[in-house]
């Protein structure tokens, strides 16, 4: 061993002696208007005092590029061209031994010869290669509009409940100028950033480290916006300030600051308000259900809200490149949110062939959240061939509730079932920590690299609740639902991935991939008995549960790539080898582990052509069942509705295939967008309920369920199949200078679950299609028209509900809806904002109703930054907060106590510093009334 050591040092020393009258040079090349890296760039040097001293090389994934041994004492002449980008030259002489150019920044050619551009004036959209670019030019808002408005206007992107879609996708992320803002929440950067500081919006898979390093999508990208700002707002300062009051209970009080300069940026928010406005995510609170989408049993939910909010939030967001060779982004976001919600709810369980089950619930709940959350991205290189990446997040949460809820079930004839009343005090704490650290490196044969990824996870729930209650059977026997839960829920994970690249030939290369990871969890709950003063008595331990699991699971792959300027293809193949071992601790022991084997295939190919680009991606992964759906625990808080997991659930196998398709003619100015998804789960983890018909005793849960009551655990079934595509169409409307916006949209599930014994296969067929007029008359008008049509099919294998109308519902909306900003002579301003939505398929609780927000101002002080408006929400004083939730098993409506009528007056001031107010120059100092 010593021998080989000091081989390694003597050879290591002749070849520094070698390189001694030698020195290397490095950098890197970006798009000057996006910040993000460009690859495939020619880079040419030659020697000025030796002709026949010539080298080349295009730039790798990450826009890179190196030279080495060049001579000391010659000087150099580097071009960088690309046929998109106008090229750049520069000389080159030693700096050292090591020479690094810093970012060489190339601009884009105004009519690229392989960009798909549409010719508007200015141009809608470009596609360069798989980045589909959006001119913000050609969407005219108002001044003060904010990118969530401008955003809303281009073809494709949708937002609603905060939840941000281009072409059906959710966007995961938000970049501004290629950097991270704010983490993983797109509404805050949406909210809070003015449209008038954007120039692009660049639409993107973003991939992960290491397969932007490498070009290997490995299947681990999120769908992302890229916010290119404005050269002359990219240094300044810029923001909002708003207060508004109805001098009574109502009360808005909010802003955003943001300072850039040529190093570093920094953004302040903050919001504190009781109308329901926020600005992030809801999916930033902890247990609070998100937007509209699919259940995990297959359902659906649509116009999910949740009564009336007081919101308190504040963030921070820097970037900054703390010296040549350490980068650095991070954020801070707290919000905490206080809740009321008072609904009721009429639901249809379906225990077909037999009669069905109804339940009215009356439920009131009050919550209080908070969320801290850090996100941090530190880059460090190390040099020419080496470079760091760390990304740490963390999460820290916690809840408290109360919660007043009674039920009473019938009988489809009208026939007692049993009813019950509860009183529940319930809270949670916990915290999610994450970091990825990858190691990249390059080797001197070019495109010859490898890196290593450590990615580490910790996460615990702490759930605690007391509650007091009982239930009444339909023969007079009261049941106790008094009970105290407490426990944990713990999970960390270490995993490993190793990818080597070596290339064959100009274009083509293979992609060697080694990865490990172990997840260990541990899941406790502890019951006790209660008193009806919420004094805590003896614990019950038949219903108390210690449960562990550990999944390990190994894979090693092979995939082999070719790509030119037209074509980009890969294939591969990766073998998986995964364990699952599952541990009952108490109240009795048990132990099962059980072994994996897969094969894993993937397929990738993107075709270019003059005026369209096509992407197919097929991969393949599995996904193993949690420690919830895994622990056995019986859970009686609510006695007629028990639920458990099972200790016995196989992994799922899933495949999964996604088209893109873009074309743009340059004729007529059409610009359209397919997007295609798809997938299919073998072993697909279901739901299985049994509602007892007599009092039985359930042999394999070892629980005895009674006469009317319901079990539901977890179970795998043969299959599940996801399909949906989306398709947007946009192009200009010349007479009335506006831009006419298409979407249609269809999907397609079939879903199976248990009802009993018996196998239903739930399909749900949806229909969805849309058309938006928005204007182009410039920032003193601006206005959109929109339509939308959701029509949805549920079918069933199996004969459901008793109630007819029930068993194969159809469900129709239809919402129409107008916004307006229109800055009168002299300043004054009218907004508005309506919509009128009307429902079919929900027998008793369709929505019918108008809601309309206006508000009518006046711009003042001598720049016009300041504005004083009165505005009203909800003007009719109808709204209607209905939700409604179908699933394999039950059919659900509900109605929240919701917001309505209120009036505000309310103060903003636009902050406008001195550079970004440089923007003048094509104002050209309008006079003072408007028109």
């Amino acid at each position: 061993m010593k021998s080989i050591l000091a081989i390694t040092v003597l050879v290591l020393f002749f070849k520094m002696g070698a390189y001694a009258q030698n020195f290397d040079v490095y950098g890197k090349v970006v798009d000057s208007e996006s910040l993000l890296p460009l690859p495939n760039v020619y880079i040419s040097l030659s020697s000025l005092t030796n002709k026949d001293n010539k080298f080349s090389i295009l730039t790798d994934a990450d826009g890179a590029f190196k030279f080495s041994a060049l001579n000391k004492k010659e000087k150099y002449r580097l071009k960088a061209s690309s046929v998109s980008f106008t090229s750049l030259e520069m000389e080159v002489e030693s700096w050292g031994a090591l020479t690094n150019l810093g970012t060489l920044k190339l601009s884009p050619k105004e009519n690229a010869i392989d960009e798909i551009v549409i010719n508007a004036t200015p141009a809608t959209a470009i596609q360069k290669g798989d980045t589909l670019e959006m001119n913000a030019n050609a969407f005219k808002t108002n001044r003060d509009a904010s990118a969530e408005e401008l955003v809303k206007k281009m073809p494709g992107i949708t937002v609603e409940n905060n939840n941000v879609k281009a072409n059906g996708q959710n966007i995961k992320r938000i970049l501004v100028d290629g950097k991270d803002f704010f983490g993983e929440d797109p509404a805050v950067a949406l909210k809070n950033l003015p449209a008038e500081i954007i120039e692009k919006i660049q639409i993107f898979d973003k991939l992960s480290e290491q397969a932007q390093f490498t070009g290997f999508d490995d299947g681990m990208s999120d769908r992302a916006i890229n916010i290119v700002t404005r050269k002359d707002k990219q240094t300044g300062q810029f923001g909002r300030l708003s207060a508004g009051s109805d001098f009574s209970d109502r009360y808005l009080l909010g802003g955003n600051y943001n300072r850039f300069t040529k190093n570093s940026r920094l953004s302040v928010i903050g919001l504190l308000n009781n109308v329901n406005q926020q600005n992030f995510a809801q999916q930033d609170m902890l247990a609070v259900a998100g937007s509209s989408k699919s259940k995990g049993d297959g359902g659906f939910v649509v116009n999910q809200q949740n009564g009336v909010n007081t919101t308190r939030s504040i963030g921070f967001n820097f970037s900054s490149d703390l010296t040549k060779k350490l980068s650095f982004t991070g954020s801070y976001f707290f919000n905490s949110n206080s809740n009321y919600t008072q609904l009721v709810s009429h639901k249809d369980k379906f225990l077909s062939p037999k009669a069905d089950h109804f339940s009215t619930i009356n439920d009131t709940l009050e919550t209080d959240k908070s969320t801290h959350r850090f996100h941090l991205r530190f880059e460090y290189a190390v040099d020419s061939a080496n470079s760091i990446i760390a990304t740490p997040m963390l999460t820290v949460q916690a809840s408290e509730s109360s919660d007043w809820l009674s039920k009473l079930t019938s009988k489809d004839e009208g026939s007692f079932v049993n009813s019950s009343n509860v009183r529940n005090r319930s809270g949670l704490d916990g915290y999610a920590f994450e970091n990825e650290l990858v190691y990249k490196h390059k080797f001197k044969k070019n495109r010859r690299t490898v890196s290593l990824a450590l990615l580490t996870l910790a996460n615990k729930r702490k759930p605690y609740s007391t509650q007091i209650g009982s239930v009444l059977k339909s023969a007079g026997e009261i049941l106790d639902l008094n009970q105290n839960s407490e426990g944990s829920t713990s999970s960390q994970k270490i995993g490993t991935n190793i990818v080597y690249i070596e290339p064959i030939g100009e274009s083509s290369m293979l992609h060697f991939t080694l990865r490990n990871a172990y997840t260990q969890s541990e899941r406790t709950r502890n019951i006790r008995e209660v008193a009806d003063d919420f004094t805590l008595l003896d614990a019950i331990d038949t219903l108390s549960n210690h449960f562990q699991t550990g999944y390990s699971n190994h894979h090693a792959g092979l995939s082999y790539r070719i790509k030119n300027k037209n074509l980009k293809f890969s294939l591969g193949l990766e073998c998986q080898y995964a364990k699952l071992d599952v541990s009952q601790i108490s109240p009795k022991k048990l132990d099962a582990s059980r072994a994996f084997k897969n094969i894993l295939p993937e397929m990738q190919l993107t075709l270019k052509y003059p005026k369209s680009s096509l992407q197919f991606l097929y991969k393949t992964s599995t996904d193993a069942p949690s420690i919830s759906q895994l622990q056995n625990q019986i859970d009686i808080s609510d006695k007629t509705n028990i639920s458990t997991g099972n200790p016995y659930l196989t992994q799922e196998y899933l495949h999964n295939l996604s088209l893109k398709y873009s074309y743009a003619n340059t004729d007529n100015s059409l610009f359209y967008t397919f997007y295609l998804t798809g997938d299919y789960k073998n072993n697909f983890i279901g739901v299985q309920t049994i509602t007892a018909a007599r009092d039985t005793f359930l042999r394999d849960v070892g629980v005895l369920l009674l006469k009317n009551m319901d079990l539901s655990r977890p179970v795998n079934i043969d299959r599940y199949t996801n399909l949906r595509s989306v398709f947007s169409f946009s192009f200009p409307a010349k007479l009335i200078k506006s831009k006419l916006n298409l979407s249609l949209g269809a999907a397609y599930s079939q879903t199976p679950a248990y009802i009993n014994q018996s196998l239903n296969r739930y399909s749900l067929i949806s229909l969805t299609n849309g058309v938006s007029l928005s204007s182009d008359w410039g920032e003193n008008l601006d206005f959109t028209l929109s339509y939308n049509f959701d029509y949805s099919m549920v079918r069933n294998s199996i004969l459901t509900s008793s109630v007819e109308a029930n068993n194969n519902p159809n469900f129709k909306t239809q919402t129409l809806g107008v916004r307006l900003n229109w800055i009168l002579p002299f300043y004054f301003v009218v907004q508005g904002e309506a919509a009128y939505q009307k429902e079919n398929g929900y027998l008793d609780y369709n929505k019918d109703y108008m809601l309309l927000n206006l508000s009518f101002g006046k711009k003042i002080f001598k720049n016009k930054s300041g504005e004083i408006k009165i505005g009203v929400f909800d003007l009719p004083n109808k709204n209607q907060n209905l939700t409604h939730t179908v699933t394999p098993q039950y059919l659900l409506n509900s109605q929240v106590y919701a917001l309505t009528r209120y009036y505000m007056l309310t103060f903003t001031y636009t902050i406008r510093g001195v550079d970004a107010a440089k923007t003048g120059k094509k104002e050209k100092k309008t006079k003072e009334k408007g028109f």
